[in-house]
């Protein structure tokens, strides 16, 4: 399976939300996610060409998407008009997953870093994509919905630097059917030698 794609997988997804840029708040629906970006639809259609060209040429947008708590700034790359039903295509730029759990309380610098990795949870090795890490852990997002408890430790390995290691999980925050994101704490890394058995399309090994 290749982690590596140069268009980051996107899952679609029925969801409320809202974008702002100042005083003009703009109701959207949710049409698909990916860990970079989202497609917004506005939930009114509108010819206004002042509010596009405001939306459009907007250095930063503030987005709210409650329903997966999650709000930030995102910028328009790309707008899409057809049959009067507008389109934003949204890149994220700052992104804050707001959990009631440890990760609001952050004591250590966090850096974003993109890599492909591999955690295990119920017996099988699920891939992941790395969003940030710090000093003490990492926030890691997987295309798919996985059941797994803050307070479980897992394990985790990254291929392309050869190395795993044990994860304590802090708090998850899981879309049903749609995608995870994970914040924890590294307990300890290795380096490790030899090739690891590749994954099937399901996210588990292949014996």
């Amino acid at each position: 399976m290749n982690f590596i794609q140069k268009r980051p997988y996107r899952k679609n997804i029925s969801s409320l939300g809202s974008i702002a840029v100042g005083d003009v708040v703009q109701a959207v629906t949710l049409k698909n996610i990916s860990l970079t970006g989202v497609l917004v639809q506005l939930k009114n259609n509108t010819d206004d060409r002042d509010l596009l060209s405001v939306l459009a040429n907007a250095a930063a947008l503030d987005i709210q998407i409650p329903d997966l708590k999650i709000k930030g700034q995102a910028e328009v790359i790309r707008v899409e008009n057809k049959k009067n039903q507008i389109s934003l295509g949204l890149r994220f730029k700052k992104l804050l997953l707001d959990s009631d759990t440890a990760q609001q309380k952050r004591k250590f610098f966090r850096k974003k870093l993109t890599l492909p990795g591999e955690i295990l949870i119920h017996g099988h090795y699920y891939g992941f994509v790395s969003v940030n890490v710090s000093q003490k852990g990492m926030l890691i997002h997987l295309a798919k919905a996985v059941q797994i408890a803050p307070g479980d430790v897992s394990k985790f390995r990254f291929r392309q630097w050869g190395v795993e290691g044990k994860f304590k999980i802090i708090w998850i925050r899981s879309v049903p059917k749609v995608c995870t994101w994970i914040g924890g704490t590294c307990l300890g890394v290795v380096k490790v030698t030899g090739a690891q058995p590749p994954m099937d399309d399901s996210g588990s090994p292949e014996q």
